[in-house]
């Protein structure tokens, strides 16, 4: 990781702060889990509590317009993760409201949920669009990606 960019040099000032790679969890990358890092200006003080989760819910048939592309995905404003650690109890987290038709969902976990990705692998996710009643299961192959994220970004110590 580095430390904060500012780029003066457009308009407006974009800051760059180092982020985790993101956990992609599908082939054509329509389905990116990532985590973010809170504090990362601040060694030593940086926890994760936070999820975004960038999704494509495609449209059996896309939609066409007289001016502009075609709509070929859903549109959200609620979105419902499953998370599924070995072994556990399923972690059901509901995103936050926010419309979005390039679907971002933001996730906050607790406590409880934060300790048990620090403590279990993941086997998979279920990403359920309230708006559309559409359900992807998708599997993890990187099963213990929260594992070291969250024991090294703890929240909670």
């Amino acid at each position: 990781m580095s430390l904060t960019t500012i780029d003066r040099s457009e308009k407006e000032i974009k800051i760059d702060l180092p982020q985790p790679s993101p956990l992609v969890l599908n082939s054509d990358s329509s389905f990116i889990l990532q985590p973010i890092v809170e504090n990362v200006d601040m060694p030593g003080y940086e926890f994760i509590m936070t999820l975004k989760l960038y999704y494509k819910d495609k449209m059996p048939k896309p939609i066409t317009f007289k001016k502009g592309d075609p709509l070929e995905t859903y549109c959200s404003d609620s979105t419902v993760i499953t998370l599924y650690p070995k072994a556990q109890s399923p972690i059901v987290i509901g995103s936050k409201k926010r419309m979005s038709c390039k679907i971002l969902a933001v996730f906050n976990i607790s406590k409880q949920q934060n300790n048990l990705l620090k403590t279990y692998p993941l086997d998979s996710v279920k990403v359920y669009n309230y708006v559309t009643d559409n359900k992807y299961i998708l599997s993890i192959s990187d099963k213990a990606y929260f594992n070291r994220l969250i024991t090294r970004y703890n929240h909670w110590k």
